[in-house]
């Protein structure tokens, strides 16, 4: 297949005009495969990202199949994360998939990882997101946390290996003082497709550049139909990132 037809509408775009080989020599770890994690991986991939690494250790269930597009009903009862390998190496036999069927912490989050040039925490285990944050801060591994919460979207970009970064907008942590974004609640597949497409976006023009957005949290409030951009701010007090702003 020729790939020069393949991404020529994107590359119509100033920021990706002959930034192919750039983004196939991207790597991108994706936590969950699910409502969000599953489009924005799949838009990374069609979008022609080298290497697409995806963390889920859920089974698939039927009242994930409203809003989880990489699955069909035969899936039911399967690994995501196997199922969405396979459905994401179809969409694009250029990109490498790798999957793991794990839980992602502190006893594998460098096996996952390494090499990463991005990592996107898109799960919806609201209390793992604060370890992966301390863990990416760790290791000066940029983060992109996407969450949905009914309605309501929250995408922000955590340039952790910026010393600059956490010294002025903090880390995820100091977003949520402490207290996990409730995912469990009421959604639709259209609220969270919405999201998953906004965090692929973001991810997509960070890894070409693009840094305004960088030290934002763009919220999305899917009821009214209305996007806002709040400026991330340090916690004088957080336990996980006071430390490297000494």
């Amino acid at each position: 297949m020729d790939n020069q037809d393949r991404y020529m509408r994107q590359q119509m775009l100033d920021l990706y005009k002959d930034k192919q080989d750039f983004l196939a020599s991207k790597k991108v770890g994706f936590i969950g495969v699910g409502g969000a994690g599953g489009l924005s991986s799949l838009l990374l991939t069609l979008a022609g990202v080298g290497e697409i690494r995806i963390a889920d250790y859920d089974k698939l269930e039927v009242h994930n199949l409203h809003r989880q597009i990489l699955f069909t009903q035969s899936n039911i009862g399967q690994p995501k994360v196997w199922a969405a390998q396979e459905r994401l190496q179809e969409r694009n036999s250029d990109c490498k998939v790798v999957a793991f069927e794990e839980k992602i912490d502190a006893s594998n989050f460098e096996r996952f990882t390494q090499g990463l040039d991005l990592l996107v925490d898109v799960s919806d285990n609201a209390s793992s997101r604060l370890t992966i944050s301390k863990l990416a801060l760790d290791h000066s591994l940029d983060l992109i946390s996407g969450a949905v919460s009914a309605y309501t979207a929250l995408i922000a970009i955590f340039s952790y290996h910026d010393p600059n970064f956490v010294k002025k907008h903090g880390c995820y942590r100091c977003l949520t003082n402490g207290f996990p974004i409730n995912t469990k609640v009421g959604i639709t597949g259209p609220i969270a497709q919405n999201a998953a497409a906004m965090t692929a976006h973001v991810a997509l023009e960070y890894l070409l550049g693009n840094k305004d957005h960088v030290g934002k949290l763009i919220k999305m409030d899917l009821k009214n139909i209305a996007i806002s951009k709040l400026t991330l701010c340090a916690d004088p007090q957080c336990p996980d990132c006071s430390n490297y702003r000494l």
